[in-house]
């Protein structure tokens, strides 16, 4: 699954990838695909829970003086616009835009988190809180992102496809050539009927769209674990939700409309930011 994502992302025009390694066995260093494609590989000197491992993608971003970097879920596969758009060109269109226009951006989604770019300065004020090691992370990064007084914006570069399976030929295989898809584009309406079934493909086999729930999908992980230590994940689980209801006054990511969080409350109103202001449909 994650080199299906890799090998996308580099069909869509990201040259330039990095790969945290945090799994059990630090593999990633030895596998041939991303030896190949020239995937750069870091490895994480001891296992980190989701959001010390936002905090370790940020610090090399710093450490690096990048002005943004772009993050995904593991199991994405992007499709770019139509006619040889993709993803990549449109999503760095995008960044130079808002960039322009608020210089104080601190989050672009593409199709929520899934897919987003994140400013480096806003990463250099903001931390994400380790005290929510896993769910509701992203929701209070991206509450204090806005509190901190950074823009949080919305733009279409493509559609994101969160997937459950690994779709036939990503990474290999016949049933699916981009290239060729696009290539056709002009001369015949093969292209079009190519690219088009393999979006129907996607959105069928899509997180949202199939019956794999969050117990199914994260099985493997699941079975990795003694089962005192899948008991004590999941209690850590329940006192975040807990912690993070306590610090926000919600329940969940979005706030209701006519309230604010309470850091917002606080904040000079020409500072704060609503937080459904990340769905716009700003294209690239």
């Amino acid at each position: 699954m994650f080199n299906q994502t890799l090998r996308n992302l580099l069909d869509e025009g990201f040259s330039s990838l990095v790969v945290l390694d945090n799994s059990p066995g630090r593999d990633a260093a030895r596998d041939r695909f991303m030896a190949a494609a020239g995937v750069e590989v870091v490895a994480t000197r001891t296992p980190l829970s989701f959001a010390q491992l936002q905090n370790a993608v940020r610090a090399l971003a710093l450490d690096r003086r990048l002005d943004f970097y772009f993050w995904g879920h593991a199991d994405i596969v992007l499709v770019g616009r139509a006619q040889g758009r993709r993803f990549g060109a449109a999503a760095l269109r995008c960044v130079a835009r808002v960039a322009k226009a608020a210089p104080g951006w601190g989050v672009i989604f593409f199709g929520y988190d899934w897919f987003a770019a994140y400013s480096a300065a806003a990463a250099a004020s903001v931390a994400w809180d380790i005290l929510i090691p896993h769910y509701k992370a992203d929701c209070d990064y991206y509450h204090r992102v806005r509190a901190a007084g950074h823009s949080v914006h919305g733009c279409y570069a493509g559609r994101v496809y969160d997937m459950a399976v690994v779709a036939p030929g990503l990474p290999e295989g016949p049933a699916y050539d981009r290239d060729a898809a696009l290539a056709a584009l002009d001369a015949t309406a093969d292209g079009w009927r190519i690219l088009e079934d393999y979006r129907v493909f996607l959105t069928s086999h899509s997180q949202e769209t199939t019956a794999a729930t969050e117990a199914v999908r994260n099985r493997w992980r699941d079975e990795a674990l003694p089962l005192s230590e899948l008991l004590g994940r999941r209690a850590a689980e329940a006192n975040a939700f807990e912690y993070y209801e306590a610090k926000w006054g919600l329940d969940g990511c979005k706030v209701p409309p006519g309230t604010q969080p309470w850091t917002q409350a606080l904040m000079p109103a020409s500072t704060a930011a609503p937080l459904d202001e990340g769905q716009a449909g700003e294209q690239a």
